[in-house]
């Protein structure tokens, strides 16, 4: 089979989380226009704009800008780049209109009114970190341009640089009062062991302070009362869904059987002796004898999919309600409340509804989210896994493949083996581990956090924190929740199981607002 795409999917989807997935393509124009566009500008233009940019490629052709703070720019950055192994680059540019070609550049259009509007500026290319996304053929990696407009100072400057990439540097060449406290939190955060391996609690709402000594310390915390308000808890019966939202029509995944998205022998599936993978895509794939399990997609009725709840043994299919934007199913966003003191720390990039019969087992993953998990019916058990403990986790490219559901007759076939890998799951299974294959799990199998959810309360579960999460059903045998993904805090690369985490840059404000110490 041709293996020649390999297109990195923005999502692909798991319980209680998103999983970016990327797949097999050709990268042959990948050549990053802006770069092309910026390497010309610098060639013809002179003294007026400025791209300061981070990166391993040496660039022997730049210039500098005769100012006075330009070199003492250089100065500083080249001998922090020259302590990390990157290169530091000044690039001179000037707006004029015969630049308009590559103005239109895709990369610059945002700000080519500013350009024009105010003359000299900076323009800051984030730095970016090497690409693993693409396993077939290498991805070079694209990174942000954040446009400078404020004063020409060296203060000013290095502190703009500071906040769009967290270098930490004060105008003197030293650790700024941000960096340390950066390094504080970095070094402060909650680490399990076999005798402290429990979530927090934490009882009535917490303070956007409070939240943030949460987010900052990444501890799993239960929050208990922050639901009380919330019409939901009473008003989401199945008499009331069916009367209020039966007719809106939703995709819910099916599943032979209650356990989501784990791994299995990729031998299972019809296609695996016809599809050959190239040998430097199997040599980067982690347990290329498995494939991550993807369910079944089947749009239907609301009032169809609660009938079909009761009936999963029956029809020995599980149907279940993931991921589901809210706002998609008529107005049942009004009877639950966003939570004040998390959406002025953090910026949300998502507000999910979940709903099944409660038997549901979603197998080990992270997600690159801080999450609000609030539950409006049953319980969730969570086992957790300290985002350090990625290599005895095995991250890494895992193939996937996906179930295909007739309806009529309930039955699955395996004949969906994608030409996409999973870069979220754990290739172990938790509850009956093969040491043979994963011996370094059995260095922080004793480590788990186990963290139970009962209806009403609200978990805070970190970025890259590794969880499975068994349902339970209440007595009306469901399980409902709705939660909140956020930009994380803390992110890092992945998959890369040496990779850390780091506090991200657009928060770097927080770092200025809450200096205290936090507890942990």
């Amino acid at each position: 089979m041709n293996l020649s795409v390999f297109l990195l999917l923005l999502l692909s989807l798991n319980l209680l989380c998103t999983t970016p997935v990327c797949a097999f393509w050709d990268d042959s124009a990948s050549t990053s226009t802006s770069s092309r566009a910026l390497t010309e500008l610098a060639k013809e233009n002179k003294n007026t704009l400025i791209l300061l940019s981070f990166s391993r490629q040496r660039c022997d052709s730049c210039e500098i800008l005769e100012h006075e703070l330009f070199p003492r720019l250089r100065e500083l950055y080249s001998s922090f780049c020259t302590a990390s192994d990157d290169e530091v680059r000044f690039t001179v540019l000037r707006v004029s209109d015969t630049m308009d070609p590559l103005l239109g550049d895709p990369a610059l259009v945002p700000f080519v009114d500013t350009l024009r509007a105010e003359g000299s500026l900076l323009l800051f290319a984030k730095k970016s970190e090497t690409s693993r996304e693409c396993l077939l053929n290498h991805v070079p990696p694209r990174s942000r341009l954040h446009l400078y407009s404020g004063e020409r100072t060296l203060d000013d400057i290095v502190a703009f640089i500071q906040d769009t990439i967290l270098i930490f540097m004060s105008s003197t060449g030293d650790r700024s009062d941000e960096g340390i406290r950066a390094e504080h939190l970095l070094t402060s955060t909650f680490i399990p062991t076999a005798e402290n391996n429990s979530c927090a609690l934490f009882i009535g709402e917490p303070s956007e302070a409070e939240f943030f000594e949460m987010v900052a310390s990444s501890r799993p915390t239960v929050i208990r009362g922050a639901t009380n308000s919330w019409n939901a808890r009473t008003k989401w019966t199945n008499e009331y869904l069916l009367s209020r939202f039966g007719d809106i029509e939703i995709t819910v995944k099916v599943n032979p059987g209650g356990d989501f998205e784990g791994c299995e022998e990729a031998s299972l599936w019809d296609d695996y002796e016809t599809m050959e993978l190239p040998a430097r895509v199997l040599e980067q794939l982690e347990s290329p004898h498995l494939v991550v399990t993807r369910p079944a997609d089947l749009t239907l009725p609301m009032r169809d999919f609660v009938d079909l709840l009761p009936r999963s043994a029956e029809l020995n299919a599980t149907f279940y309600l993931e991921y589901f934007p809210i706002h998609e199913i008529g107005d049942m966003i009004s009877d639950v409340n966003p939570f004040p003191w998390a959406e002025t720390l953090l910026t949300r990039a998502q507000f999910n509804v979940w709903m099944g019969d409660g038997k549901t087992l979603g197998k080990l993953h992270f997600d690159p989210f801080d999450n609000l998990l609030a539950l409006i019916a049953g319980e969730k058990n969570l086992t957790l896994y300290h985002p350090h403990h990625n290599e005895a986790l095995y991250e890494g490219h895992i193939r996937e493949a996906r179930f295909e559901y007739e309806a009529e007759t309930s039955t699955f076939a395996r004949s969906n083996l994608l030409e996409s890998t999973s870069m979220v799951m754990s290739p172990v299974n938790i509850r009956n581990p093969n040491f043979t294959n994963y011996p370094l799990f059995s260095d922080i199998a004793p480590t788990a956090v186990h963290c139970t959810v009962e209806e009403g309360d609200v978990l805070y579960l970190p970025s890259f924190w590794w969880h499975e999460v068994q349902s339970t059903p209440d007595i009306s045998q469901r399980n409902i929740a709705v939660n909140y993904w956020f930009n994380p805090f803390y992110e890092k690369e992945f998959p890369c199981p040496h990779c850390r985490l780091k506090i991200n840059s657009d928060y770097s404000h927080l770092l200025r607002k809450y200096s205290r110490k936090v507890a942990v």
